[in-house]
């Protein structure tokens, strides 16, 4: 019985002998022609196989010749055949692919997915839906299972169940939100099925970024949209810029301008009805409508001021607007003021804030800015019909004639009027 010992123990030529062996063993030509064959083959197939899973599903015909012993070939042409809106579903055909991925993958869940359609579409719903139900079990990662989940939660009017099956496809599958996202969006449809969602965006912001931005681009739903971005404040802040001018300008165009002005709010955190104390200006430009949009006239100059606030103009034109904002104000009675200082007004020049209602010319309110220094106000009424938001400009009247109109304008404040006082002189 031989026994172990470390080398250096047994004498000299009897470890010679076996290291001999073992040397001699290993230079076999015949075990090192075996082993640099198998792992040739083994490197093939692994190559062939790495190949073949790189090829689209799309030309699934290609990735079986290219691996015949990789399960998920088979389903694709099984799933190919099953997406042809042209070609009536052949049945067996289907079936049969599918049982030979199952047999060479029985873990691939394509092929449980195209068995249950074949089921589907011979009528046996209530198998199909069992093997569906089996084949989320042994993966959740498979977008087609999940869609089928989907639309069948969609037919039994569970929103629950939908959210719950989109979820997966989302967090689980890029590939999947070019179908999903629509289905979300198009979801958006009442007030529970918006909370719904806003809950599971509130849980899962690894998708809600891009479909937000995809979602906002549809004009037909962007009301629900916003509606649903109300409802998670802390989502509707983190978005870019560029969802909000596509929210924004859709409502606006869409008349919808309560919705507009509550949006704009949240994700401000600035009112888009009466102001704050005094608006100096913060916001310019980056959102359109309810910031403050200079107009694009190349003979107005519009610049910030100080870190308080406050803009410095100047102008040599009076035709067109030099600056607005749209506000929500509901119907009432209302005060504007402001002040002037710096200012440079030519004879019969003059600078001045406009209140109309939007898209009418008649005036709800005008301030001239003359008195320097000291706030001037007016007050003026937002009626109960016709005037669902209003425009606030500041215009200019007589510039060019000897010189330019130059000014700085400290703030502008609108609030609702205190009941039984006067909002202050001027005209409505």
């Amino acid at each position: 019985m031989p026994v172990w010992a470390p080398a250096g123990i047994l004498p000299a030529k009897a470890s010679e002998a076996v290291m001999a062996r073992v040397f001699s063993g290993r230079l076999s030509p015949l075990r090192l022609t075996i082993a640099v064959v198998v792992g040739l083959v083994l490197i093939a197939v692994n190559g062939l196989f790495l190949i073949a899973e790189r090829i689209p599903s799309s030309q699934a015909e290609r990735s079986i010749a290219m691996a015949p012993w990789r399960g998920a070939g088979f389903s694709d042409q099984a799933l190919a055949l099953l997406s042809d809106p042209s070609a009536e579903v052949d049945v067996p055909q289907v079936r049969a692919l599918a049982f030979r991925a199952l047999k060479t993958g029985p873990l691939d869940t394509g092929g449980y997915f195209a068995i249950a359609r074949a089921l589907a579409a011979s009528g046996q719903t209530a198998q199909g839906n069992a093997l569906m139900d089996a084949s989320a079990a042994i993966s959740r990662r498979d977008p087609n299972v999940q869609m089928y989940l989907t639309r069948r939660a969609a037919e039994q009017n569970d929103l629950n169940g939908v959210m719950k099956h989109l979820n997966i496809v989302l967090r689980t599958s890029r590939s999947g939100r070019e179908v999903a996202f629509p289905i979300l969006c198009g979801a958006l449809t009442d007030e529970r099925s918006i909370k719904i969602v806003a809950a599971d965006m509130a849980a899962n912001a690894n998708w809600v970024e891009p479909f937000v931005d995809q979602c906002s681009g549809n004009a037909a739903t962007v009301g629900n949209l916003a509606q649903t971005l109300i409802e998670v404040p802390q989502i509707a802040r983190s978005v870019q810029d560029r969802v909000h001018v596509n929210i924004l300008a859709n409502l606006v165009d869409q008349q919808k301008f309560a919705l507009a002005g509550t949006y704009y709010t949240v994700v401000t955190r600035l009112s888009a009805g009466s102001s704050r104390s005094a608006d100096r200006f913060e916001r310019f430009e980056t959102l359109p409508h309810f910031d403050w949009v200079p107009a694009t006239d190349g003979a107005i100059y519009i610049d910030r001021l100080s870190k308080d606030g406050g803009l410095a103009v100047s102008t040599e034109t009076s035709a067109i607007p030099l600056m607005e904002r749209l506000l929500v104000l509901p119907p009432g009675r209302y005060s504007l003021t402001s002040s002037v200082s710096a200012i440079e007004l030519p004879e019969r020049a003059a600078l001045f804030w406009t209140v109309q209602c939007q898209n009418r010319d008649e005036r709800l309110g005008t301030l001239d800015l003359r008195t320097q220094g000291k706030p001037t106000a007016i007050g003026f009424t937002v009626p109960a019909q016709g005037c669902p938001a209003q425009q606030v400009r500041l215009r200019a009247s007589g510039a060019g004639q000897a010189r330019e109109i130059t000014a700085e304008i400290p703030f502008i404040r609108i609030a609702a009027a205190q009941s039984g006082r006067s909002a202050g002189p001027g005209g409505d």
